[in-house]
């Protein structure tokens, strides 16, 4: 499991970004995706419509080179990692 001595945040060798966000229904939330990246998004819990997609707890969605609008529909918790795009 590591060093469980350690205070610092989990290290991970790779280029990504993760973020979580829980959202009110009627919020919404934007992320750039830059050139050369690409998204992933898990809504953990929630109903939410990303990109004019709508997905339920559990549901994900990959965008590459594409920026992600997220509106709740009803309260969200979603996950998103951004990294460089697959070649």
């Amino acid at each position: 499991y590591g060093n469980r001595e350690s205070q610092a945040p989990s290290s991970i060798h790779a280029d990504i970004n993760a973020y979580a966000t829980m959202l009110d229904a009627g919020k919404q939330l934007e992320f750039k995706v830059g050139q050369g990246r690409q998204a992933d998004l898990l809504l953990i819990d929630g109903e939410a419509e990303v990109n004019g997609v709508k997905l339920e707890t559990r549901d994900a969605l990959e965008r590459v080179e594409e920026d992600i609008t997220v509106s709740a529909v009803k309260p969200s918790h979603a996950f998103l990692i951004e990294m460089a795009k697959e070649r």
